[in-house]
């Protein structure tokens, strides 16, 4: 209802964090409060790692095995891995240009977003298979360890962001490591 939107959803916070002049809607609301669901759920089973696959997702047989060994290449402290995702998948050949006005920009204050996350837009190399995550968009197939889902709980309750704008939220501010 909407009731139970305005009680779960912080719009000041939403409008202080996030670039867009819009409020969530409420299936943006709700979709953000299942996601929360199943991190609650993970906490209070105390299950050490989750793979979550929403309802759009499609396997692929021969690519199953993949998994296990992209879990391998994972570095030690990983609380959240992408495994799909769109939006600045590389960065541009001149990219560090927009990079760096925009890094400038939140130094001189003109921008709401810290310099951190503008620094963090693209993945880098942790090693030959994984990438650290940047600015991407996509919640749709992904891992969680258990304090991957204690720090989203922590942020985003109430909710201040969709599930995707979460990510690369703490991400990018170097507080989810991603």
């Amino acid at each position: 209802s909407e009731e139970d939107v305005q009680r779960a959803y912080d719009k000041q916070e939403h409008f202080r964090l996030s670039r867009f002049k819009k409020p969530l809607r409420a299936g943006e609301v709700a979709c953000a409060l299942s996601h929360m669901a199943v991190y609650r759920e993970v906490v209070n089973q105390g299950l050490a790692r989750i793979l979550i696959l929403e309802d759009d997702v499609t396997l692929v047989k021969e690519n199953l095995g993949l998994f296990c060994k992209f879990e391998q290449h994972l570095p030690p402290d990983w609380e959240m891995a992408y495994l799909g995702y769109w939006k600045n998948e590389k960065k541009p050949r001149l990219g560090w240009v927009k990079q760096g006005f925009y890094v400038l920009l939140s130094l001189l204050g003109i921008h709401k977003w810290s310099y951190k996350r503008h620094l963090n837009t693209y993945p880098k190399a942790v090693n030959e298979y994984v990438l650290k995550s940047g600015n991407h968009e996509g919640a749709y197939a992904y891992a969680l360890t258990l304090e991957g889902c204690r720090k989203l709980l922590d942020f985003n309750t109430p909710i201040k962001l969709n599930a995707d704008h979460l990510f690369s939220h703490l991400i990018t501010n170097e507080q989810l490591q991603g």
